[in-house]
């Protein structure tokens, strides 16, 4: 089967503030550490980590998400789960990626920042992550296939 190049059209970037906040509205779930909410509040307990691997640059130099798109998700996490970690990309991307196509005799290497963020652990954190891989997946300059969205179950001490 011949595969042919589809030329797509670049979504604006500010669109996903947009959804982002939809989907904030959309689960009113508490989805932030519990342990957030004592006096003093502490990052402890029972939590499930989620790690999100984000492209900012395609194999071919291009960009895939901007700052901005960032600093919505910056906003979103903040405020649904009391902040989040990431990986400075101010300097470039810290991080690569690399996939071998089925047609390809060469690998391509993608250039990617992260993002973790720790969650109540409740069926609705896990529903608002699969919601946002979703939103993410068509939210990018380039769209993306797939956005890597990692769970685990972990305790913080």
């Amino acid at each position: 089967m011949e595969r042919r190049s589809v030329a797509r059209r670049s979504r604006n970037p500010s669109i996903l503030l947009t959804e982002l906040q939809n989907l904030n509205h959309r689960i009113a779930d508490d989805l932030s550490l519990p342990s957030l909410r004592e006096q003093p509040s502490r990052v402890q307990g029972y939590a499930f980590r989620f790690f999100l691997v984000l492209p900012l640059y395609a194999a071919n130099g291009r960009r895939v998400f901007t700052a901005e798109q960032l600093g919505h998700l910056h906003w979103l996490f903040d405020t649904r789960f009391g902040g989040c970690l990431a990986a400075s990309s101010r300097s470039g991307a810290p991080f690569f990626g690399e996939y071998q196509p089925v047609e390809s005799v060469a690998p391509v290497r993608d250039y990617h920042t992260i993002m973790i963020v720790y969650a109540n652990p409740i069926e609705p954190s896990d529903y608002f992550f699969r919601e946002l891989k979703s939103i993410l997946k068509k939210a990018p300059l380039i769209p993306q296939e797939e956005i890597l969205v990692e769970r685990a179950e972990v305790s913080l001490i």
